[in-house]
């Protein structure tokens, strides 16, 4: 390892115990949090509601349906230089 690499390996672990002091003086975590554990299975899984193959679901039109802008778009690309 050359004097260099040395040099910027100490330099990230003072810079990571200055951190550390910082955080905990100031009351906050200095640890990741822990990975939660994966979740169970979906609550859809026990509802009465028929699902599966042969089920149709048309979506009601009202709902997908978005107003014009009150405003003109200027959907133009300017090529500069």
């Amino acid at each position: 390892m050359c004097i260099a690499a040395q040099h910027r390996a100490g330099l990230e672990r003072l810079l990571r115990y200055c951190a550390r002091e910082i955080l905990e003086h100031i009351g906050v975590e200095t640890e990741p949090p822990r990975i939660a554990p994966a979740r169970g299975p979906s609550l859809w899984d026990g509802c009465d509601m028929p699902m599966g193959d042969g089920v149709k679901f048309e979506p009601d039109g009202d709902e997908a349906a978005q107003a014009a802008p009150d405003f003109e778009v200027n959907q133009r690309v300017s090529k500069c230089g």
